[in-house]
C-alpha cells in the first residue's frame, strides 16, 4: 500500500532569514522596547520570528544561546537575547571550540 503524502517536508518549512529580514527584525525589537511596548516574548512568539522549530528553540535556550527567565510556568525570551543572537548565533565560537578538542593529543 502505497503512503500517501499531502505535503512533503520542504513544503512545511519556512525559509531561512535573510539579512535584511535579521536586520529589520532587530529595528523592529529594539523600537517596541524603547517604546516600552514589549519587552519579553513567549517561546512559540520567538520561534516564529526566528523561523525555527520548538525543538530547535529549546536547544538554543538550554545550550545557552538564547536567555529566557521563567515567570510562573512560562518561559520568556528578553528582547536584547533575541537581538544578539541574531547579530551572532555563536555557532563560530561552538565550531572553534569543537576544533580545539580535536587538535588535542588522545592517549
Amino acid at each position: 500500500m502505497a503512503k500517501l503524502e499531502l505535503f512533503t517536508r520542504d513544503e512545511y518549512k519556512q525559509p531561512d532569514l535573510t539579512a535584511e529580514d535579521k536586520e529589520y527584525l532587530i529595528q523592529k525589537l529594539i523600537y517596541q522596547a524603547k517604546y516600552g511596548m514589549q519587552y519579553l516574548y513567549g517561546v512559540y512568539e520567538t520561534a516564529n520570528m526566528l523561523r525555527l522549530t520548538i525543538d530547535q528553540m529549546q536547544g538554543l535556550i538550554y545550550s545557552y544561546k538564547l536567555d529566557c527567565t521563567s515567570i510562573r510556568t512560562a518561559l520568556r525570551v528578553p528582547w536584547w537575547s533575541i537581538c544578539e543572537y541574531l547579530i551572532d548565533p555563536a555557532d563560530d565560537v561552538d565550531k572553534a571550540v569543537a576544533e580545539y578538542i580535536r587538535s588535542l593529543p588522545q592517549k
